[in-house]
């Protein structure tokens, strides 16, 4: 990427290359190594660019069903 693009340049930039309409551009939070950044924000050569969804199951309850086959 140019210097000086912002994190949504970044995530447009990729979500337009993949071929799965699941990677469209997140409707929520995104962070650079675990801190919460706006779509204008600028990240630096390096920097890891994370997408936070929500869970799809809840780990306590996943864990205890589990528990319960085994």
């Amino acid at each position: 990427m140019p210097s000086g693009a912002t994190v949504a340049d970044v995530l447009a930039r990729y979500s337009s290359d993949q071929a799965t309409p699941e990677w469209a551009l997140p409707a929520g939070p995104v962070g650079i190594f675990g801190r919460v950044v706006r779509g204008d924000d600028c990240p630096v050569d390096g920097d890891r660019i994370e997408i936070y969804r929500s869970l799809s199951a809840d780990p306590k309850l996943a864990r205890r069903r589990k528990a319960v086959r085994k």
